[in-house]
C-alpha cells in the first residue's frame, strides 16, 4: 500500500492525513486536495482490481478501500442538503472518515452494500427532518450508525445558504462522532 500525505482545509482549521491508498489501486489521485477539493481517493473513483486491466474494468474492479468510518450525506435540492454534502466531502478531505455513494446503498448496489457492512462506524448526515439518508441506510439493512440532521443545528430549510460557516457547524458535530477515536 502506498501513503500519500495531505494537507485539508476545514474552516479555518489546516489538517494533514495520510492517504493510503488500496493494494489494487494502479493510479495515483488524479488531482490532490489542494488542487480539486472534490478529488477522490482513486483517479476515477474505482480502484483496479488485482489482474484487472485498468481501472475502468468493471467486471473486476473494486470500489475503493471501505474505510473503518463511512459518511453517508443527503445531497437534496435544498439548502441544507448542499451543506450535508460539503460537510461529508471536508470530512472525508480532513481524513476523519470515507464519503460513501448513498445512492449506491439504497439502490442496492452489491459491492456498495457489501462494502458498507465492512466499515465499523457508519455517519448519516441529513439535510432535514425528512431523514432520507438515514431512510436509505434502513432499507438496505444499516440499523446502528451515527446521525446529524443539519436542521436540528438551528439551520432552517431554504434560508441557510451552503456558507463556510455553516458547512462548519456540521463538521463540528460530526467530531463528535470521532473523539473516542
Amino acid at each position: 500500500m502506498k501513503s500519500i500525505t495531505r494537507r485539508h482545509f476545514v474552516g479555518s482549521s489546516v489538517l494533514a492525513s495520510a492517504l493510503v491508498l488500496p493494494a489494487g489501486c494502479k493510479k495515483e489521485p488524479a488531482a490532490t486536495a489542494s488542487t480539486n477539493p472534490e478529488a477522490a481517493a482513486c483517479a476515477d473513483g474505482v480502484c483496479a482490481a488485482p489482474g484487472a486491466e485498468s481501472n475502468t474494468d468493471t467486471k473486476s474492479a473494486l470500489v475503493c478501500s471501505p474505510a473503518s468510518t463511512l459518511l453517508f450525506a443527503c445531497s437534496g435540492a435544498a439548502d441544507t442538503g448542499e451543506i450535508a454534502d460539503r460537510a461529508a466531502r471536508a470530512l472525508t478531505r480532513a481524513g476523519k472518515g470515507k464519503m460513501f455513494c448513498l445512492a449506491g446503498v439504497g439502490g442496492a448496489v452489491e459491492p456498495l452494500v457489501e462494502g458498507t457492512k465492512k466499515a465499523q462506524t457508519l455517519i448519516a448526515i441529513d439535510g432535514c427532518a425528512m431523514g432520507c439518508t438515514a431512510q436509505c441506510l434502513r432499507k438496505a439493512g444499516f440499523d446502528k450508525f451515527n446521525r446529524i440532521v443539519v436542521t436540528d443545528l438551528g439551520l432552517e430549510k431554504g434560508k441557510s445558504p451552503a456558507t463556510q460557516e455553516n458547512i462548519d457547524k456540521v463538521v463540528t458535530k460530526a467530531g463528535e462522532f470521532f473523539k473516542e477515536a
